[in-house]
């Protein structure tokens, strides 16, 4: 069975869902990944490993966001729209 090798990602930076930003580690040291990978760990960083999904995986998690947001949102709504209305 051949195996199938890619690249590492091109992305300079992601974002992440708690809120912390990430530079791509082959952008931010001009090394190989898996060099690159090491020095971040030597130098005691935080690292998140990962991998990017399949098209259609990402469009049904994108839709998941979409639908939970909506519904914070409307849950936020009534509170916002009291203020608005000066407490009415």
């Amino acid at each position: 069975m051949k195996r199938r090798t890619t690249k590492p990602l091109d992305a300079p930076m992601a974002l992440t869902s708690d809120g912390r930003v990430l530079f791509n580690v082959t952008h931010l040291f001009d090394e190989s990944a898996p060099n690159a990978l090491k020095i971040a760990l030597e130098a005691g960083l935080p690292v998140f490993v990962g991998v990017a999904v399949d098209r259609s995986t990402a469009e049904k998690l994108i839709a998941d966001f979409d639908d939970g947001l909506a519904e914070i949102v409307a849950r936020r709504a009534s509170g916002v729209r009291r203020r608005r209305l000066g407490g009415r």
